[in-house]
């Protein structure tokens, strides 16, 4: 934004918080979805840190990209700074029960310690101005993503 301020430059900040991609966990591990997903697929145990109350906003992929399409296109965007995000949280309890739900599996969850960089319990976007400002909206839910991320795991590797 300094540039923009400075340099009249045409920029808009992004901020993304926690988007997933069906096909992450095959080539990363990295990610509480990613990791549960390996978990689950190489039969081991899904490692929680600290309990399993804390909450992140899940955002699917597709849902991020159009919403990065979005601010790039429209010229209200220069100079703004838009969450992208669901506006939803969902605990991390929440998130093993709808993919072991959605996976019928019955996998052990073992809790271990907190994490230093764990230090945030609530993680939740306000995505209240780009959808006013630019009339986008998130079209896929957790579940629908889950589901998705499931698909695209069966397809490539069952």
């Amino acid at each position: 934004m300094v540039y923009y301020e400075n340099f009249n430059l045409s920029i808009s900040t992004k901020r993304f918080f926690s988007v997933y991609v069906p096909n992450k966990f095959i080539r990363n591990n990295s990610g509480v979805i990613s990791k549960i997903f390996s978990a689950i697929f190489n039969n081991e145990n899904i490692l929680i840190h600290d309990d399993e109350e804390q909450t992140l906003d899940y955002t699917f992929d597709k849902d991020a990209i159009f919403a990065l399409i979005k601010v790039e296109l429209h010229e209200r965007s220069i100079g703004e700074v838009y969450n992208i995000g669901t506006k939803k949280e969902t605990s991390v309890n929440e998130l093993v029960n709808i993919i072991l739900d959605i996976t019928h599996t019955k996998t052990e969850i073992k809790f271990i310690d907190k994490r230093d960089i764990d230090n945030i319990r609530r993680r939740v976007l306000n995505i209240e101005k780009i959808r006013s400002k630019l009339k986008w909206i998130p079209a896929t839910n957790l579940e629908q993503g889950i589901r998705k991320t499931v698909k695209y795991y069966i397809e490539n590797n069952g």
